[in-house]
Parts: C-alpha cells; sequence; structure tokens
C-alpha cells in the first residue's frame, strides 16, 4: 500500500485581508502525495520550516496556521474537499492531541508514541503550535470496505487505547473523513517506513 493522500495550498478558510481583499479556501487538491513524500516535507523542506516558524510567533496562532500553512486529508484522496468526493481510502487513520504544557513533552510524546508497538504509526510530528502531536496510524482498508468495522469505530478504539495509556485527550474531530491536517515543520518526526534508530 502507497498510503496516498491529497495535498492542499493554503488557506483552509476564506478570508479577507486589512484591504478587504477576498482569499477564498483552498477546495482542489494542488497534487497526491504519498506517505514518504510527506516525510521528507515535513522533516526538510526550508519553506514549510519559514511558516513554520511564522506560525508559532504569530498572536494568533490559530488564524495563522489557517491562512499560511499546506495541509492535507489523511484519510485518502479526494477530488475535491467534501465527503462526496473521496476517490480512495490511504489506510491511515489521523490522530491529533494537542495542548500539551509544553514543547519538549510534545517532543517526549512523539517519541513514545512513535515506538508503541500496539499502534505501530506510520508517521508522528509535532503539530503547528509546537505544543502537540499529530499521528498517522495504518490500518487495513479491506476491513472498512467491507464492511466489517467503520472509521469512527477504529478512531474511537485509537482514541480509548491513547487516552488510556499516555492520559492524554484525542481531539474528537479526527473521525472527520474529509478531516483536513496542517504539516509543519519537524525535522525529528518519526516514520516506521523510512527512519531506522
Amino acid at each position: 500500500m502507497t498510503n496516498r493522500i491529497s495535498y492542499f495550498h493554503a488557506p483552509v478558510a476564506s478570508w479577507r485581508t486589512d484591504r478587504g481583499q477576498f482569499v477564498a479556501a483552498s477546495m482542489e487538491p494542488a497534487l497526491t502525495m504519498t506517505l514518504q513524500q510527506v516525510y521528507q516535507l515535513i522533516t526538510a523542506d526550508a519553506t514549510l520550516r519559514q511558516l513554520t516558524e511564522e506560525v508559532r510567533r504569530a498572536g494568533d496562532l490559530g488564524e495563522a496556521k489557517k491562512r499560511l500553512l499546506p495541509f492535507v486529508t489523511p484519510f485518502g484522496t479526494f477530488s475535491r474537499r467534501n465527503c462526496r468526493s473521496l476517490l480512495q481510502l490511504s489506510g491511515l487513520l489521523p490522530v491529533d492531541i494537542d495542548k500539551l504544557p509544553s514543547a519538549q513533552e510534545a517532543e517526549e510524546l512523539r517519541d513514545r508514541l512513535a515506538a508503541d508497538r500496539f499502534l505501530c504509526p506510520a508517521l508522528t510530528f509535532v503539530s503547528p503550535s509546537g505544543k502537540g502531536v499529530k499521528l498517522f496510524v495504518p490500518y487495513a482498508t479491506e476491513r472498512v470496505l467491507s464492511g466489517q468495522i467503520t472509521l469512527v469505530q477504529l478512531f474511537q478504539w485509537t482514541a480509548t487505547y491513547i487516552e488510556a495509556v499516555y492520559k492524554r485527550p484525542v481531539d474528537g474531530s479526527g473521525k472527520d473523513v474529509v478531516r483536513a491536517c496542517f504539516l509543519c515543520h519537524d525535522p525529528h518526526a518519526k516514520s516506521t517506513l523510512f527512519t531506522h534508530p
């Protein structure tokens, strides 16, 4: 499985500049990416590093990331960013843990989650705030397509496990199939597919 997902340029939502200029939300993907390409972008892209630094310096981090950061749809590839336009599932379940006390704790949790033998996350990285962790957990798409299990059930089981073992709440909006995941620079992102101890 190649774990292909859709990549979108910023912004994730429409907004108006101080001069009243309308900037439309990005609704159509710029391209399809493999997980390896996403990993390379997060760990090594100079432009993404600059954007991440700008977002973390912003007074309103939430607005800054919505306007500046590119994003992906981890659940799969889409022809347009809505639930009716899903082309193919990726086999990746996005999980978001935010509002950690410090950047150091986020880095420590990233490394612990990356090494979790039950989850075996394909990708784990620190979130745009610097105080959260995002991970993409692999699953068998055949089980979902055959109706044996739903994406919501998979998400609930994963969130319950993380909350029980790591004592950190998981963002419940992650079960939305069209959920956007902001990309940001993390030179120490972990991937079970492309990095080795």
